[in-house]
C-alpha cells in the first residue's frame, strides 16, 4: 500500500492596497463588442472614460466620460483587489466556443506596473471593476452614441 503526500496548505497572499494610481486601462472584448475603460489620475481627482473600438482597428472613439474623486476610483480598485491580479493569465479553456477576453494594464503606487489578461477565464472581481467604472460615467458624466 502506498500513500500520497499531502500538499501543504498555501497561506493566502496578503492583499496589497492601491494607495495611488496614474492610469488603469481595462480592455474587454466579446463576440459583439470591443470597449476600453480608462481611469486617469488628474490634479483635481480622476477622469473615467469609456471608449469603443471597431474590430480590426486600433482607433478608439469616445463613448462616455466623467470626472470624479480619486478616492472613488481607489476604493473600487481596492474592492476588486487589483494588485492581486498582477500576472494573471487566463488561458482559454478547451471546448469553450465563446467567451469574453480582457486585458488590464495599470500603473499604481508610484511606478508599480500591474498587468493581467484572459480569454474565457478572468479574476472573479473583473465584472465589479467594469461595472464600477461604467457606473461612474453613468452617474457623473456624459455618454455618447457610437459614430
Amino acid at each position: 500500500m502506498f500513500f500520497r503526500k499531502r500538499k501543504k496548505k498555501e497561506e493566502p497572499k496578503a492583499r496589497v492596497a492601491v494607495e495611488s494610481f496614474s492610469i488603469v486601462t481595462l480592455e474587454v472584448s466579446t463576440m459583439s463588442s470591443l470597449i476600453e475603460l480608462e481611469a486617469v489620475r488628474t490634479e483635481s481627482g480622476a477622469e473615467v472614460s469609456i471608449y469603443g473600438k471597431h474590430w480590426g482597428s486600433d482607433e478608439r472613439y469616445l463613448r462616455g466620460r466623467a470626472e470624479c474623486g480619486a478616492d472613488e476610483v481607489l476604493s473600487l480598485l481596492n474592492e476588486c483587489d487589483l494588485i492581486g491580479w498582477d500576472g494573471f493569465v487566463g488561458e482559454h479553456p478547451p471546448g469553450l466556443l465563446d467567451g469574453g477576453m480582457f486585458m488590464l494594464t495599470a500603473t499604481v503606487n508610484g511606478d508599480r506596473q500591474v498587468s493581467a489578461s484572459g480569454s474565457g477565464i478572468n479574476p472573479g472581481s473583473i465584472d465589479r471593476l467594469e461595472d464600477g467604472l461604467f457606473s461612474i460615467v453613468r452617474e457623473k458624466g456624459q455618454e455618447f452614441e457610437e459614430p
